[in-house]
C-alpha cells in the first residue's frame, strides 16, 4: 500500500514505552520506590537524549491498569486483571490501530518497551499470586484513606515469574493478527544498559 505522505519535517521513527516510565504517578500504590524509580529515570533521561539525537518520537500507549482501576490501587496479580480482559484488549487495538496509521503515513514504529515484572505490560515476566475479592480491594481502600503503611503488609503476597502481563499478550495477538512485526523489549532496573543498546541498534 503507497505512503499518504506528510510534508513536513516530522520525525518518521517512533519507540512506544510504557506511560508509567515517563508517569510514575500511574503506578499502584505501595509500589513505588525512590531509589528504584531513580534507575526509571536515568533510563528515560537516557533514552530521549539518545532519541533526540537521531530525530527519533517517543510515544506512549492508555496505562491498562489506570484505565480499568484507576488510583488508589494496590499492587496486584495479573490474575486480578484477567478479569479485565476485554477493556485490556481494547486498549491493545487502539495501539495497534495507531501504528497501522503511522505505518500508512510513512512513519516507523521501531519498538515496543514493557515493564517486566507488571501485571498488565510485563514482556517476559509478569506477576502472579492472590486475586483482590471486592471486599480485598474495600479494606484496602479503609487502610489507604487512614494512611496506613502500604509498603508492606497483607495485600502484597505476589511474586514475579515467567510470562507476558494481561496487556501485552493482547498487543502481541493483535500484532500478530495484523502481520505487524515490531521488537517488544521489557524494562527491568537489571536490564536497563542492555535495553539502550539494543535500542540504538534499532536506530
Amino acid at each position: 500500500m503507497a505512503h499518504k505522505k506528510v510534508f513536513d519535517e516530522r520525525d518518521r521513527r517512533v519507540i512506544i514505552v510504557a506511560p508509567c516510565l515517563l508517569n510514575p504517578s500511574l503506578v499502584a500504590c505501595g509500589y513505588y520506590n525512590s531509589l528504584s524509580f531513580d534507575v526509571r529515570k536515568k533510563f528515560i533521561k537516557k533514552l530521549i537524549d539518545i532519541c533526540y539525537k537521531q530525530m527519533v518520537s517517543i510515544d506512549i500507549y492508555a496505562c491498562p491498569e489506570y484505565t480499568v482501576a484507576k488510583l488508589p490501587r494496590p499492587s496486584a496479580s495479573k490474575g486480578y486483571y484477567e478479569r479485565f480482559k476485554i477493556k485490556i484488549r481494547k486498549i491493545a487495538k487502539e495501539l495497534v490501530g495507531k501504528i497501522k496509521d503511522y505505518n500508512s503515513h510513512g512513519i516507523k514504529v521501531l519498538a515496543i518497551v514493557g515493564i517486566e515484572g507488571s501485571p498488565c505490560c510485563g514482556v517476559n515476566t509478569t506477576k502472579y499470586g492472590r486475586v483482590w475479592t471486592k471486599e480485598d480491594i474495600r479494606r484496602f481502600l479503609d487502610e489507604y484513606k487512614i494512611g496506613k503503611d502500604l509498603t508492606e503488609g497483607w495485600y502484597k503476597h505476589t511474586y514475579n515469574d515467567g510470562g507476558s502481563g494481561v496487556f501485552m499478550e493482547c498487543l502481541l495477538e493483535e500484532l500478530k493478527k495484523n502481520n505487524l512485526h515490531i521488537p517488544i523489549f521489557g524494562f527491568s532496573n537489571k536490564s536497563m544498559q542492555s535495553l539502550l543498546t539494543n535500542i540504538k541498534r534499532l536506530i
